[in-house]
């Protein structure tokens, strides 16, 4: 199961791989996260429990 599944919320995964597209969503070091244009994470992969939390 996904972090964001079970939340009752929609969403859309955008999975980003050229790098002019990556650094105009802010993000600098991947992997990156933005939820909703803000850089949640960057540098590392965060746990399903902090994903599940920005997306609440």
């Amino acid at each position: 199961m996904s972090a964001p599944q079970g939340l009752g919320v929609d969403y859309t995964l955008v999975k980003v791989t050229e790098y002019p597209d990556i650094v105009a969503r802010g993000v600098m070091t991947t992997p990156g996260l933005v939820v909703d244009g803000v850089v949640k994470s960057q540098g590392h992969v965060p746990t399903a429990a902090a994903i599940r939390e920005w997306l609440r």
